[in-house]
């Protein structure tokens, strides 16, 4: 599982800490049955938003997420898997609504969310993983120290 983008979304977690949030976790199938845009940097960088969606598109436009960035640190220093974007910001754009079925399963901060979800979808997987930890935490915090 890759990380979502930790910086803004631990901004819009401390702007409203009462709110419920999770991670949904969708099957890769996703990337190529479905139109996507595979940003590099985040979507919002002038990088990105001044290039043509047809650029953000396809093949190469997902290869280059996972490959060296200059001015940010290599894959190694980083201890990347090889399903980590180089970018710890980089994002894909789904311009399609994602059937359920491509849904694997959602990871909450709080038990008591991951139950109420099994109750209501005992197909689907859901995991717990503390505010801080896990996918709620920085992605660099936890390659280059928990694994």
């Amino acid at each position: 599982m890759s990380f979502p983008n930790h910086r803004m979304f631990y901004k819009y977690r401390q702007e409203d800490p009462d709110e419920k949030w999770v991670v949904v976790v969708v099957n890769k199938k996703v990337l190529w049955k479905y139109e996507c845009a595979f940003c590099r940097h985040n979507a919002a960088d002038a990088r990105i938003s001044c290039m043509s969606l047809n650029d953000l598109k396809g093949r190469q436009a997902l290869q280059s997420m996972y490959e060296d960035i200059e001015g940010v640190e290599n894959r190694d220093e980083q201890r990347l898997k090889l399903y980590d974007p180089t970018d710890a910001q980089a994002e894909v754009l789904a311009f399609n609504k994602i059937p359920i079925h491509y849904i694997k399963g959602v990871v909450f901060d709080s038990k008591t969310g991951k139950e109420e979800f099994i109750e209501n979808h005992p197909e689907k997987k859901a995991y717990y993983h503390h505010q801080n930890k896990g996918v709620f935490a920085s992605r660099s915090y936890v390659r280059k120290y928990v694994d």
